[in-house]
């Protein structure tokens, strides 16, 4: 890991900008003034996943209850119904209770009543059931766009050629390319459509629409060493030729056979497109 985005991480987990936390650590002051940390709570992306999961579980009762307490007061006004506790069976049996009483007297009018209890009671159970859905679906969406962050993060290479963070470039991404989840896999789409290989209409992979990114805003990764295997130098033979590739599968292909990591590959890439403009990966 570079200095910089070691910096630039202590920066995001302290709120403290990365240049002070410098001069701080060059300071010869054992004091530091003017320095003020907020308090923050760290999770793992499975921490905060097992955390909002079991806030769910641990709201659901209270929004019932909550529910029932709204409903207490105005059915027994309205409809002589008095029970103790905050759940729903209690309610429904104070309810037939109520029911038997009064139908010992004007059966017709009880009836029409009852009935009227009925869909009271009914509807209260609908918007129950519709606050505990919308929680629900709530946290569900924050936990897949969660999913979605990391994932997006876990695509930008560690040694670009940007004084930007990782999470500074997955945002620049995502305001181009849209990011979703669908059927437990993560598709990427562009003006509306899905980012597919022009010959088999496959869906592209992240990696692949994230390194096409990539090169069409001519973020490179630095070179960190002499004598990358991209070039065909003498005494050093290749299987295959740079100018050779074709197509995708070519590309792979000649990382594979000449040994160029991930982060190498952004540089063959623009080599070959120097020559062949339109030479893109699917």
């Amino acid at each position: 890991m570079k200095k910089q985005d070691f910096m630039n991480i202590l920066s995001e987990r302290t709120g403290v900008e990365s240049e002070r936390i410098l001069e701080i650590i060059n300071s010869e002051n054992e004091e530091i003034e003017d320095l003020e940390i907020p308090k923050v709570n760290l999770f793992t992306d499975e921490e905060l996943s097992t955390r909002l999961k079991n806030h769910v579980d641990i709201s659901r009762p209270t929004i019932i209850e909550m529910a029932i307490k709204e409903q207490r007061n105005e059915l027994k006004e309205k409809h002589g119904i008095d029970f103790e506790g905050k759940n729903l069976t209690n309610l429904v049996n104070a309810a037939i209770e109520t029911g038997k009483k009064k139908a010992e007297t004007k059966p017709d009018d009880r009836l029409t009543e009852k009935d009227e209890i009925i869909k009271k009671l009914q509807e209260t159970v609908k918007n129950i059931e519709a606050q505990k859905e919308d929680v629900a679906s709530t946290l569900k969406t924050k936990i897949t766009q969660m999913e979605i962050n990391s994932y997006l993060n876990s695509l930008v290479p560690d040694n670009l050629e940007t004084p930007l963070s990782k999470k500074d470039m997955s945002v620049l991404f995502s305001s181009d390319i849209v990011a979703k989840k669908e059927n437990d896999k993560i598709m990427f789409f562009e003006n509306g459509e899905v980012i597919r290989d022009d010959k088999t209409q496959d869906a592209l992979n992240g990696e692949q629409v994230f390194n096409n990114w990539l090169s069409k805003k001519g973020i490179r990764v630095k070179q960190e060493r002499q004598g990358r295997a991209a070039t065909n130098e003498p005494g050093n033979p290749k299987k295959t030729k740079l100018s050779g590739i074709e197509s995708t599968d070519d590309f792979q292909k000649y990382c594979k056979e000449n040994n160029i990591p991930p982060s190498d590959q952004i540089k063959v890439l623009k080599e070959i497109r120097a020559e062949k403009p339109d030479f893109y990966l699917t």
